[in-house]
């Protein structure tokens, strides 16, 4: 990293090279020389003179106040078990990271402000260094920075000599280790705030009286409550760039077997939770891979124009300080389509979180306290692919009111839905409502960054964990989540851009009509359904009942269009299909009953 070779060793490679016929070469970031201060060589005779860190030259009488702060913002790293904290680079920090750590920078910093007053030394404590030096860049007034060190340097009183005073004292965070800090007592400070990474086992006693003579005041400042660190940085998980998209999901890839439809079905039909089983992914045949490509062919610019139509209503709709939180599995690839084309045609960089919400159990609540606690003045965008009897708009709304009533949280956080199709005619935010193809329903986790869809069972999902999900790395050669995004995105450059600000858009005008639901109930009527839940309206929703339920019958109507894969599926698995007055939708799947089995 840091060539400070002299020209003597310099040459000495050079000969080196010669004797032996050879050739090394030296790469650096930085290049450099140590000089010497000239005429300050130290004598034994000045160190006896000379008291080590001597106590008396700046003990000050004044009436100390000292404080301890807790700011709850960072969290607990999950890569240790020694307390350090996330952010601070001792296990790698990625760019994602790096943008959360800026954003929880500027939120612990007005609550540290405070806490400033007159001519005010922010401390940082040995390896923790960065995140202090960041808060006190953050904060306004007349502000210093240093930090503790486990180095020993000799103070030296000389004009020309760079350390003049010292301190010592027992480790903040070891009692058998000695901390020093030089150059204190040169100035006075009104305020000192120490910012610790970790407060529950601190030694703040000694450090307390050494900084206590040359300050009014002390402030520990723990930027962790570490019994409340329970949302540490999620691990990276899935096929997707964590700039496109960050999975708030636990990896439950060793703790899950799949099992096969018929048993699935029949422990949801006995009362087991969905969400408590992963199905057997689905091996498509060749030519079904062949109908998804020549789909994603036909209906690429059309998925593109529903992004852009979309993309335009949110930010009309939230404004530019958005966070997007897409809806596993299913409404990941649009989110990360919105992501993409709101930075391409605005240069807005958005932040994209994907989450669990689970019908009958709601959103995953660790989730959102992530989120919200990362980007506390953001507006938050749900976003999901599709609509079908908006089940999950109801699931989404009563989460998120749930959610507020729980936390106190203000009623910036919005349970709108975005939606490329929205044939249920269920959301505000639509691309169209149109019952089109979108042909990431065509397959599962091969379209969808390699994840399952979502699970959660006690005992495997804990109290502070997020929901899960599995990561079929075996699958990495067949996935095509990152092929899909990349031949929509280029439909992007034959798109105009436009001024959302003036468009005629209004979310509130943009009340649904829930006309989906008629399509339903005259289904449950006609067929004598026992539930509604066993019906799955649209070509979306069709698609997963044949992927991973067990199908009874799917219902086409007269104009159908978009629905060759469902047509193969059907055939492949010997399912009836009927034509059908359907209002709404293109198709509709009815799940098979197995009472009495």
């Amino acid at each position: 990293i840091l060539d400070l070779r002299n020209s003597d060793s310099i040459q000495k490679f050079a000969d080196f090279e010669k004797i032996h016929g050879i050739k090394i070469n030296v790469i650096s970031i930085v290049k450099g020389q140590i000089h010497g201060i000239k005429n300050l060589a130290i004598t034994l005779d000045d160190i006896k003179k000379h008291e080590l860190f001597d106590d008396r030259l700046y003990i000050k009488e004044s009436n100390v106040v000292v404080k301890k702060v807790e700011i709850d913002n960072f969290k607990v790293s999950n890569r240790n078990t020694n307390g350090f904290l996330d952010g601070t680079g001792r296990f790698g920090i990625n760019a994602s990271e790096n943008k959360l750590l800026r954003n929880k920078i500027k939120v612990a910093s007005t609550k540290l402000q405070d806490y400033v007053s007159g001519k005010t030394l922010v401390l940082g404590t040995e390896e923790f260094m960065f995140i202090p030096l960041m808060l006190a860049n953050n904060l306004i007034g007349d502000i210093s920075y240093k930090s503790t060190t486990r180095s020993p340097i000799y103070p030296y009183q000389s004009g020309a000599y760079p350390i003049n005073s010292g301190i010592t004292f027992k480790s903040l965070y070891n009692p058998e280790v000695k901390n020093f800090v030089y150059n204190l007592t040169e100035e006075t400070f009104d305020t000192i705030l120490v910012v610790v990474e970790r407060y529950k086992t601190l030694c703040f006693d000694e450090l307390n009286t050494q900084l206590s003579k040359v300050s009014k005041r002390v402030v520990f400042v723990s930027i962790s409550n570490e019994e409340n660190d329970l949302l540490s940085y999620p691990k990276p998980m899935g096929s997707y760039s964590e700039d496109d998209v960050v999975f708030l999901l636990k990896d439950v890839s060793d703790k899950v077997v799949e099992l096969g439809n018929v048993e699935r079905e029949k422990a949801i039909q006995r009362g087991c939770h969905y969400s408590e089983m992963l199905p057997i992914e689905y091996k498509p045949t060749e030519k079904y891979l062949e109908i998804f490509h020549s789909s994603l062919e036909i209906y690429s610019r059309k998925i593109a124009d529903a992004v852009s139509v979309t993309a335009i209503k949110i930010l009309k709709a939230r404004g530019e300080n958005v966070v997007l939180v897409s809806l596993a599995r299913a409404g990941t690839p649009a989110g990360i389509l919105l992501k993409r084309y709101i930075k391409k045609l605005y240069n807005i960089e958005m932040p994209h979180y994907s989450i669990s919400i689970i019908r009958g159990k709601g959103i995953d609540l660790n989730a959102m306290r992530f989120i919200l606690e990362n980007h506390p003045n953001s507006e938050i965008q749900f976003i999901d692919g599709w609509t079908g009897k908006g089940a999950i708009t109801n699931e989404l709304r009563e989460s998120i009111e749930a959610y507020r009533l729980k936390y106190q949280t203000s009623s910036r956080l919005s349970y709108e839905l975005a939606v490329l199709a929205d044939p249920g005619n269920a959301v505000k935010l639509y691309g169209t409502r149109e019952d089109f193809l979108i042909p990431n329903a065509c397959l599962n986790s091969t379209i969808s960054g390699l994840l399952s869809r979502t699970f959660s069972k006690d005992g495997i999902i804990l109290d502070k964990d997020f929901h899960g999900a599995k990561f079929y790395r075996e699958l990495l050669d067949e996935d095509l989540s990152n092929h899909y995004i990349e031949v929509i995105e280029k439909e992007f450059d034959h798109l105009d851009k436009i001024d959302y600000k003036t468009i005629d858009f209004d979310i509130e005008k943009e009340k649904p009509s829930w006309s989906g639901l008629q399509d339903i109930r005259n289904i449950e009527k006609d067929f004598n359904i026992g539930s509604i839940h066993f019906i799955k309206p649209g070509i979306g929703e069709t698609t997963r009942v044949l992927l991973r339920r067990m199908p009874w019958k799917i219902l086409i109507s007269e104009d159908a269009k978009n629905i060759e894969h469902v047509l193969h599926l059907a055939k492949e698995k010997n399912v009836t299909v009927e034509t059908y007055p359907l209002k709404s939708y293109y198709c509709c799947g009815i799940i098979k009953s197995l009472k009495g089995e």
